[in-house]
């Protein structure tokens, strides 16, 4: 039995281990070149200082006839060094406190803009819906017919809570974000100039193959979505992972969008397979 306790315990001391190893390489591989370049420059210093605090501060006194006089001696002979390395980590002190600071305020803004984060996500689902009920319609129009769902209106909120979590959040996180913004901003330009086709009387130049297009990509951006939720409610990365086919057909469905509408799936299997994380994080 106790045998059976130590095993486990010991698993869990690895499977912490492990995650902690993961949680650190996602961490390096989130760094920019600016940020390398910082925690190298601090690496080498705190290299630098201990070896100078070993050999100027420990070794004198393991010398042959070591006493307090030859330990000044030697302290006074290196006096220029010794200011030198005494500034360097007052310097260092100071930038990593300021740095912590600046650190944790950022850490706390993003926690608390990531709280509102569901809310504006439920904003954009509602869109989402409204949009794809339109470009429904629209593909199951005849010419001549009469569309009677509008383009429903951006949402306010959520542009507030995006800049928020942006601002705090790693580039990985950021980058995602910002391509959700830039996607978003071109669907509602693409369907809201359709609408003003409509209503100027040049339906007839509105293909079926452009509508289905939209389709595509609005389920792409809903599946994108999606991934937000699991990070909002339960901080999840997945959106660091490519989107699948399945998410794109779950996203299809979640907006009433018939996934085997003609050359949809086909459109939705070329964005799964262009669709790459590292591209959109950047």
């Amino acid at each position: 039995m106790a045998k059976g306790r130590t095993t486990i315990r010991k698993v869990a001391y690895l499977n912490r281990f492990i995650a902690a190893i993961s949680a650190m390489r996602l961490r390096w591989k989130s760094w920019t070149l600016g940020e390398v370049l910082i925690n190298a420059g601090l690496c080498i210093s705190v290299v630098a200082l201990c070896a100078y605090f070993i050999s100027m501060v420990v070794l004198p006194w393991f010398e042959v006839d070591a006493d307090w006089e030859h330990v000044q001696r030697i302290w006074h002979s290196w006096q220029a060094l010794n200011v030198g390395m005494i500034a360097l980590a007052s310097s260092l002190l100071a930038f990593y406190s300021a740095r912590y600071s600046s650190t944790q305020k950022r850490k706390h803004e993003h926690i608390a803009a990531v709280a509102f984060l569901p809310h504006a996500l439920s904003a954009l689902t509602q869109y989402f819906l409204q949009s794809a009920k339109f470009l429904t319609e629209l593909y199951g129009a005849k010419e001549g017919d009469l569309i009677n769902i509008f383009v429903p209106p951006l949402p306010v909120e959520y542009k507030k809570i995006f800049y928020r979590c942006i601002i705090g959040a790693d580039n990985d996180l950021a980058g995602f974000l910002s391509s959700i913004l830039n996607r978003l901003q071109i669907h509602h330009s693409r369907i809201t100039r359709l609408e003003t086709d409509l209503k100027k009387g040049r339906g007839g130049s509105i293909t079926k193959g452009y509508v289905v297009v939209l389709m595509a990509y609005l389920a792409e951006i809903d599946a994108m979505i999606s991934k937000l939720y699991d990070y909002a409610r339960f901080n999840d990365l997945g959106y660091k992972d490519p989107l699948k086919v399945s998410n794109y057909i779950e996203s299809c469905a979640g907006l009433e969008m018939d996934p085997e509408i003609k050359d949809l799936l086909r459109l939705i299997d070329s964005l799964a397979k262009d669709y790459n994380p590292r591209e959109i994080s950047r």
